[in-house]
């Protein structure tokens, strides 16, 4: 091989690998795109108040987390108000409500209960569905807990 053969074949490869950098993802973690939908509770709940997460795609989820996004600004290890794991091979889900028991899943800490969520506070749901991450912050509407 000459010389300019072997230029641009380095050239050739040298593109190749910017390219793939640069317009592909391939080295990015995949984030999941979470959004969240607060929902007026039933009587019978008492005070605590239904939120609904969706997700941009079907994920088999390894761990779940809602925070108070005021103690997590302060606390690195904020006070989880609901903590689940992985169990077993989860089943895929393209949603969740707050609370949920879901299959193949189960509390951080035994017998942990879904603690009521206050109105007017900010708070934080973290998911892992493998190597996958993603979070959203939401809030329960003050004007939802007077009704």
């Amino acid at each position: 091989m000459s010389k300019k053969n072997i230029f641009l074949v380095l050239v050739l490869v040298a593109l190749g690998a910017l390219y793939i950098v640069y317009f592909t993802d391939l080295f990015e973690k995949p984030v999941i795109s979470i959004s969240a939908r607060p929902r007026v509770a039933r009587a019978s709940s008492g005070n605590q108040y239904s939120v609904s997460f969706s997700f941009d795609r079907r994920c088999e989820l390894t761990e779940i987390k809602v925070v108070s996004v005021s103690e997590l600004e302060t606390n690195k290890y904020a006070r989880a108000y609901w903590h689940m794991i992985s169990d077993t091979n989860s089943a895929p889900v393209k949603g969740i409500l707050y609370g949920e028991n879901l299959k193949g899943m189960k509390p951080k800490i035994p017998k942990m209960k879904p603690e009521p969520l206050a109105p007017g506070q900010k708070y934080r749901l973290m998911i892992e569905a493998g190597k996958n991450k993603g979070q959203v912050d939401f809030d329960i509407p003050a004007r939802q807990a007077a009704r």
